[in-house]
């Protein structure tokens, strides 16, 4: 499949968790929320959106926009978090009776360990046990937060707290990436350096969290602060 042929595609959504209750659901043409009956009642278990005519690439993005829109419309409306996992998405074709082509996503996670001599006699730690270093303590409660956490905004956020804590706020090495939490802390940005460093990351003063293009600018910084972070916290618990 070429991702520079231009078609209409309809990328399907799975629920997430897998049924959500609903009293009812009211769809249009492009986006479709499709139900099933769980005995009692109704539950939404995918979404299905139709693009106008856009190349593959553009249509996943454009695709997952709507879909991260409708996850925060539902959210709103229900009281409780839910989103939506890319299952599949149909090239469409012009005329009946043409072939479809498919591209399904496989989504999953792997978690991954460090076989490590786990000493909880070292100093620094004791100190932590102890509660006569709670700085440390702070710092191993963000650093274990931004870790276990799958959404990319509090993964930087967490890892930030732990190097802004060590270094201050002033620091050259905290302000490389003091920007970076501004543009995730703010509705939009109006201090000057901070704005211009959005608008040259984004190209706006504001960070749409919907947006698959903005989410992806965002992880291309994890590796970097995720570093800095782990060489505090390992310089600590030698």
């Amino acid at each position: 499949m070429s991702n520079t042929n231009i078609s209409e595609w309809m990328a399907t959504f799975s629920c997430v968790p897998e049924k959500i209750p609903v009293a009812n659901v009211v769809s249009f043409e492009s986006i479709n929320l499709v139900t099933e009956s769980n005995g009692t009642g109704i539950v939404l278990v995918s979404i299905k959106i139709k693009t106008p005519k856009l190349s593959f690439i553009e249509a996943v993005n454009y695709s997952k926009l709507l879909a991260n829109r409708c996850a925060d419309i539902i959210s709103s409306m229900i009281g409780t978090g839910v989103s939506f996992s890319f299952k599949q998405i149909t090239e469409l074709p012009e005329t009946p009776g043409q072939f479809e082509k498919t591209t399904f996503f496989q989504i999953g996670y792997q978690t991954s360990f460090r076989l490590e001599v786990i000493d909880m006699t070292k100093f620094s730690i004791l100190e932590v046990f102890s509660n006569k270093n709670a700085k440390l303590a702070r710092q191993l409660s963000h650093y274990r937060r931004a870790l276990l956490s799958s959404d990319p905004i509090n993964q930087i956020k967490e890892f930030y707290l732990v190097i802004e804590d060590e270094y201050g706020r002033n620091d050259n090495r905290t302000k490389e990436f003091r920007y970076l939490r501004n543009l995730l802390s703010h509705s939009e940005l109006e201090n000057k350096a901070s704005k211009s460093y959005a608008i040259s990351t984004t190209g706006k003063p504001y960070f749409d969290p919907s947006a698959p293009k903005d989410l992806e600018l965002l992880i291309a910084h994890i590796p970097k602060i995720k570093s800095v972070a782990e060489t505090i916290i390992k310089g600590k618990l030698k």
